[in-house]
């Protein structure tokens, strides 16, 4: 009839974060809502059981790099600011990704392709926390973010996990066409990436919260 207490509820707090100390907020509120109506008889409270939990960090900030610089004497430039920051980072392209390797001096390696895979496989490189293609894994990713849809274990996939993983998202924004990939029958290559990046942005900032800062190199 007394329910937790201030003790009781302590103690729940010590035994949860203990176990697992950056858990987050809203599955500790979770757990202390149950463990309360546990304690009714049957696992059935007589009233509204709400518990809110505040969650106090540093946030959690990553950098995605995508697309070739428009000018190509500043690679190095840009290659140095990706690998100089702190958080974790991110690459999507192949180009962009060939750039990284050979300005940074690292190897990329590609990973065997899922069997059931329909898009190019992720890549490694030290120091790189994910590496993927571009345009087509940008556009997946995108319809995962819209739709709610359930990410399949892909390269996009990993992508999604890699964004929603963060609190500050920043791009890096390459301009440059890439040529191995341009059709003149087909809309501008750089535009079609530009278009996918902005609806990424938009989505995460109106539906999950995220704060996204692009920047046009």
């Amino acid at each position: 009839p007394r329910g937790f207490g201030k003790d009781g509820l302590l103690d729940k707090l010590a035994e949860c974060l203990s176990a697992e100390q950056s858990l987050p907020s809203s599955a500790l509120a979770k757990i202390i809502a149950q463990s309360a109506a546990d304690i009714e008889p049957r696992g059935l409270p007589k009233d509204d059981i709400s518990a809110c939990v505040v969650y106090f960090r540093n946030p959690r900030e990553a950098l995605l790099f995508t697309g070739p610089p428009y000018d190509q004497e500043k690679d190095t430039y840009y290659a140095i600011i990706f690998d100089g920051f702190a958080g974790k980072k991110a690459i999507c392209g192949g180009t962009t990704a060939n750039i990284i390797s050979r300005e940074l001096d690292r190897p990329v390696s590609t990973l065997p392709e899922p069997p059931s895979g329909s898009l190019p496989p992720i890549s490694t490189m030290p120091g790189i926390d994910l590496i993927t293609e571009g345009i087509l894994t940008l556009t997946r990713a995108l319809e995962y973010l819209e739709k709610d849809k359930l990410a399949e274990k892909d390269a996009a996939g990993h992508l999604v996990d890699f964004i929603l993983q963060t609190d500050i998202l920043r791009i890096m924004l390459g301009a440059k066409v890439n040529q191995a990939h341009y059709d003149p029958a087909l809309p501008i290559e750089i535009e079609i990436r530009r278009n996918i990046v902005k609806k990424i942005a938009a989505v995460l900032t109106a539906k999950y919260f995220k704060k996204v800062e692009i920047q046009y190199i």
